[in-house]
């Protein structure tokens, strides 16, 4: 609506048009090489990165059907091709290992080990093995591991560069359409393609598969009622095929080569169990699956200007069907810990014997694991929403924002009925399976309408209601002052999703089980996943009435202009998590428990499965003091320090509580929050101000004008850390879920390790860790990453943009965690380095 003369509406120029094009380069030969945690000189990996965007947009002129006046679209391209490189290393089998010859094995700590004969009680002299005793099973397994490729070394003694492919595509589109001042339309739809290979790396060589496609497609419709009442209409549909081929699909068949029985037989399904060790390298393979999901979402937004407020309605509705083709465990898993060739006298196992490796040639697993059947499953699930806010500018120095929300989300049903939990009895006396409903050819004998539980097996929440409400506040008129806060309330809807996939995988619609062996009852690597009678066969169950988690969050933030161009906001930020997930053990004993033993309470009915309830809470603090300097002479720069102490004792996934009479007791330092971190940065950018060189010419402005040079500096304070035992939870199948107890040697800073392990000792047989859950300290953050770019002006419609990155820039090793498993030979090392220097360069054209 301007007139010719401004802008680009001059009389009988062409529609405007605008377009850019950028590569994003970086290569190997430019990089650092990746840090070895075992001291070995290790090619480095060769590989090259290559991304490439183009986009464009502008009028959508179509002959007889658009003229262009109302209707634009605009596209988008991304092309990547990455080989991405890495180090890997490991501890594998020396070939006088692999031959039964345990003589030079050494445990963390340096200690010697005694080798015992589980036939017999006798002792393996000098820890050799004979050959005749090893195992088929063994035999065939470690034809899967690859050869030692440095000198011995109790830690470490295997190396490789690795080299994972990513390939991916990226297209998107954008239609906007103006029919009149009140109605406007818009159009979107996108296209993803994936395919990574080497997608789980592993020293073994196995190459693991995944491919995916990806649609989705929005519209809205934004009709303008009057002037002050705006309405948006929306619709977004998506659609994604995700499909995981591991390197043995379809080949060869391990387990049945190696005598290995009850593993599924699907081709889909080949390859080796997991193998679990606590000294030597373990063996996994991912597990094939098929995965389609489609969503689809309507809502709708009615946004009202009256005066000062701005008042907003609006609702969505969500369905969503998941539909996995996956089995958790086909293959099953092996754990070894040494307690088959432990010395034991009177039941009880004498320290400083038995080995993981030697119970593994012998063929007897300390626990096994199995999950398959029901492959095909059919999720749904729908989300409901509803929202009112109000923006309230009170006058010139205060605004308020309140609102309030209402979410549910459904409990997520399988649409053939295919899930399983378990009534359980009070006190845990007792345990059924219940089914959704009764799945033909399978032994559901009690459904869910029978016990007064819905489909999805787990009652719903519908109290997901979320006030909101925030300020902003200038207390002094003339003043630069501004305090601003909030409080919300937000649910996690979201988490139903995980509790579905275990459901769908229990017995009696799969074969699921969780083995443990005993001195009297050793599981063979031949026969141990098969399933006995009498044994529980369910591994998990939910609280029928779980809640669904909810955070109450708050903020207040002062925020001062200072001199010089700087501001300083000290801001104090805090939530309370409440009826989050929390599992444990029931009926769970500590190893070595005997029913004499008055200091444990003995079982009080059945054990073996997981239980989860949504009884745990989290609490955190952090104050952060920000001091900022605005732009002004070409420099800028931003100083960030924040103070955090978050605690918990929700517990979720593979991690459940160490003693389920005592889950007060797991209250710790919540996982993945550092108590400090101090973030600077700074940029700098050149020819601003007469000292900044604005006024150069020639070459040397040409040079050295227009460029911005960007740098951060993070430091942070250790994570905390968790130790754990390698003892079997009696009767469960779950190792990993003891701590120990502490000595009173120091915990820190030992010679050829991070972490001393003579400070630590497994519990009393029959008793429970002392060690509190995430009470030591990892290794401390640091990193330094630096950028340099320039825009160059080519003409008044185009321009280039060339900009350098670098991540650690200094190429100063790091570790984000230490091995806490205690007996581990690394125990105390670190599991891996995070990356060196990498360069990165990017070329973009705009036009």
């Amino acid at each position: 609506g301007n007139p010719n003369s401004f802008g680009n509406g001059r009389r009988g120029s062409r529609p405007r048009y605008n377009a850019n094009l950028a590569f994003i380069l970086d290569n190997s030969a430019l990089d650092a090489r990746s840090y070895s945690i075992a001291g070995a000189d290790t090619a480095k990996a060769a590989y090259a990165k290559a991304r490439m965007t183009a986009s464009g947009g502008g009028p959508l002129k179509i002959p007889h059907l658009l003229s262009g006046d109302k209707t634009t679209f605009f596209i988008n391209y991304q092309l990547t091709r990455n080989r991405n490189g890495s180090t890997l290393t490991g501890l594998v089998p020396t070939l006088a290992e692999r031959g039964g010859d345990l003589s030079g094995a050494v445990p963390a700590g340096g200690g010697p080990i005694s080798i015992f004969d589980p036939i017999g009680g006798s002792p393996f002299p000098n820890n050799v093995i004979p050959t005749n005793r090893i195992s088929p099973q063994a035999t065939t397994l470690l034809s899967l591991y690859p050869q030692q490729n440095f000198p011995v070394n109790t830690r470490f003694n295997y190396q490789i560069p690795f080299v994972g492919v990513s390939n991916q595509d990226n297209i998107n589109t954008r239609i906007s359409q103006t029919l009149n001042p009140k109605n406007q339309f818009t159009f979107g739809m996108g296209y993803q393609r994936s395919d990574l290979t080497n997608s789980n790396g592993n020293i073994f060589g196995f190459v693991d598969k995944q491919h995916m496609i990806g649609i989705n497609a929005n519209t809205s419709w934004i009709y303008h009622v009057t002037q002050r009442v705006i309405n948006t209409a929306r619709y977004n549909f998506s659609r994604s095929n995700t499909q995981a081929t591991p390197s043995f699909a379809n080949g060869q068949n391990i387990a049945l080569e190696a005598g290995i029985q009850g593993t599924n037989q699907s081709p889909l399904n080949y390859g080796p169990p997991s193998l679990n060790f606590t000294n030597i390298q373990g063996l996994s393979d991912s597990n094939a699956a098929i995965n389609k999901n489609n969503t689809s979402a309507a809502g709708d937004t009615l946004m009202w200007i009256k005066g000062t407020h701005t008042i907003q309605f609006g609702g969505d509705v969500r369905r969503q069907d998941i539909n996995p083709y996956s089995q958790q465990n086909p293959r099953g898993s092996f754990t070894f810990n040494g307690t088959a060739t432990q010395q034991y006298l009177g039941g009880v196992a004498v320290n400083g014997t038995g080995y993981d490796f030697a119970d593994f040639l012998l063929g007897y697993a300390d626990t096994t694991s199995i999950a398959f059947g029901n492959p095909d499953k059919y999720f749904r699930t729908t989300w409901l929403d509803g929202f009112v806010n109000d923006s309230w500018q009170v006058n010139g120095q205060l605004t308020l924002v309140t609102g309030f929300r209402w979410e549910y989300a459904t409990p997520i049903t399988e649409l053939y009925g295919r899930m399983v939990n378990l009534n359980v009895g009070p006190g845990f006396s007792s345990i059924a399976p219940v089914c959704a409903t009764a799945v033909p050819g399978t032994a559901c004998s009690v459904t869910a309408s029978q016990v007064g539980l819905p489909n999805s097996l787990v009652n719903g929440t519908k109290g997901g209601f979320e006030p909101r409400v925030g300020f902003a506040y200038r207390p002094f008129k003339k003043g630069t002052m501004v305090v601003r806060g909030g409080y919300g309330v937000y649910y996690n809807t979201s988490v139903y999703s995980g509790i579905a996939n275990q459901m769908a995988q229990q017995s009696p619609i799969s074969t699921t089980a969780r083995l443990s062996s005993s001195p009297s009852d050793l599981l063979t690597m031949a026969t141990g996943l098969l399933i006995p009678p009498n044994q529980t066969t369910n591994t998990f169950a939910i609280d029928p009435n779980f809640q669904v988690g909810y955070s109450q969050n708050w903020q207040m933030a002062v925020q001062q202009n200072l001199k010089f161009n700087l501001v300083a906001t000290v801001t104090y930020s805090g939530s309370k998590g409440t009826r989050l997930p929390q599992t444990f053990l029931p009926n769970s004993v500590p190893n070595g428990f005997t029913a004499s033993n008055p200091l444990v309470p003995g079982p009080f009915g059945p054990s073996g499965y997981t239980y989860e309830t949504s009884n745990g809470d989290n609490t955190f603090n952090s104050v952060i003091f920000q001091l900022q300097r605005r732009f002004r002479s070409g420099f800028s720069g931003n100083i960030l320090y924040v103070h955090s102490k978050a605690m918990d004792d929700a517990l979720g996934g593979a991690v459940q509580a160490q003693n389920w009479l005592d889950l007060a007791g797991e209250r710790a330092r919540s996982s993945g929050i550092r108590a400090d971190t101090l973030s600077v940065q700074a940029q700098y950018s050149t020819g601003v101000g007469t000292r900044g060189g604005t006024l150069l010419k020639g070459w040397k402005g040409t040079l050295l004008k227009d460029w911005t040079v960007l740098t951060n500096i993070t430091v942070g304070s250790a994570l905390p850390l968790n130790v754990s035992v390698p003892l079997t939870v009696k009767g469960t199948g779950v190792t990993g879920s003891e701590r120990p107890n502490l000595t009173g040697l120091p915990v820190y800073d030992v010679a050829g390790a991070n972490l001393n392990s003579l400070a630590f000792v497994a519990p009393a047989p029959g008793t429970w860790g002392s060690l509190e859950r995430n009470s030591l300290n990892g290794p401390d953050a640091f990193s330094l990453n630096g950028q340099a770019s320039r825009t160059i002006r080519i003409g008044e419609r185009r321009s280039a943009d060339l900009q350098f990155q670098a991540t650690n820039l200094l190429n100063h090793v790091t570790f984000p965690t230490w091995n806490t498993t205690l007996g581990s030979s690394q125990f105390g090392l670190p599991t891996v380095a995070n990356g060196m220097r990498v360069l990165q360069a990017t070329l973009r054209f705009r036009f």
